[in-house]
């Protein structure tokens, strides 16, 4: 058997391996991953040459669209979230599942800074600015046991959150560069947006993340 073959024998039988190696792909691409792309597909991204991938996975997001939305809202009841959380998760999913991807990208872009201000709010301190509430979260995400998630939402979702999100974007040329990510800065200053279906898909992805994570949390560590 030759090494390549190995290699895809062993990925069979190791979800993580095959979410490393097609995740990889994914974020060259500028896209999470989520739960319900299963092992076939996955296999179509990591055999795809990287400048088809992003075409791959936005016709999958199209073709699932709807599939996506039932996903994040079946997951959304598992969680212990606040009902404002839940309000602003709902209404974006239900935005997604009609299309509207700016809608869903503009509800739930605030929630970020939010779930800093309930991380301070939970250890008892109050944040003075949203700059400390949005490093809460960043260090909250940072400090967070991945073994929570599905291994390609970990691997994928977490590059969002490290490098993407809290990126810094002052001008429209620094929004141009991070068109392939998920910038706050430049969808709360108006230099740019990722109302679309490869920023929606995104964004919710990052919003149950967040939202996921926080539930897990109880004072002494996790559940």
């Amino acid at each position: 058997m030759s090494r390549d073959s190995e290699a895809r024998v062993a990925q069979i039988f190791d979800p993580v391996a095959l979410a490393w190696e097609a995740g990889s792909k994914l974020i060259d691409a500028g896209w999470v991953g989520l739960e319900n792309m299963d092992a076939d597909f996955l296999w179509q991204v990591v055999d795809a040459q990287p400048t088809e991938v992003a075409a791959i996975v936005e016709s999958w997001a199209g073709e699932h669209q709807g599939q996506i939305a039932d996903l994040f809202s079946t997951k959304l009841h598992t969680y212990r979230a606040d009902q404002l959380a839940v309000q602003a998760m709902e209404q974006a999913i239900d935005s997604y599942r009609r299309g509207h991807f700016l809608a869903t990208v503009r509800t739930l872009m605030p929630e970020v800074e939010r779930a800093g201000r309930l991380t301070l709010e939970r250890d008892g301190r109050t944040p003075k600015n949203h700059r400390e509430a949005t490093k809460a979260i960043q260090e909250y995400v940072d400090n967070l046991e991945v073994l929570h998630f599905e291994p390609i939402e970990s691997l994928t979702v977490c590059k969002v959150l490290a490098d993407d999100l809290f990126a810094r974007c002052f001008t429209a040329e620094n929004a141009r560069g991070l068109e392939r990510g998920l910038s706050r800065h430049a969808e709360l200053h108006g230099l740019g947006s990722y109302g679309h279906v490869r920023g929606a898909t995104n964004m919710l992805a990052v919003a149950d993340f967040l939202l996921h994570g926080l539930s897990v949390r109880v004072p002494n560590g996790y559940t």
